[in-house]
């Protein structure tokens, strides 16, 4: 299904099966792999244990959406 984020611009899809904990000793022990993991697998994942909670989009073309779009990417 397609997934609009930004409210017009097609993204890439989250999906919710894949963990992933950019705080875990084993994502800081090697990073590069497990940000391909996201890419390959969930490009769009949605971060709930922290607080803030947070997303992180991990390809190019869905970060610049985000970029360019403020008023649903924004933080504030």
């Amino acid at each position: 299904m397609p997934y609009y984020g930004d409210g017009g611009h097609l993204m890439s899809s989250p999906v919710e099966n894949v963990r992933y904990n950019p705080f875990s000793a084993e994502v800081l022990a090697n990073p590069a792999a497990a940000h391909k993991e996201l890419r390959d697998k969930c490009p769009v994942h949605a971060f709930r244990e922290h607080e803030p909670h947070f997303t992180s989009l991990t390809k190019h073309e869905d970060v610049l959406g985000a970029l360019k779009n403020i008023d649903v990417f924004s933080s504030q």
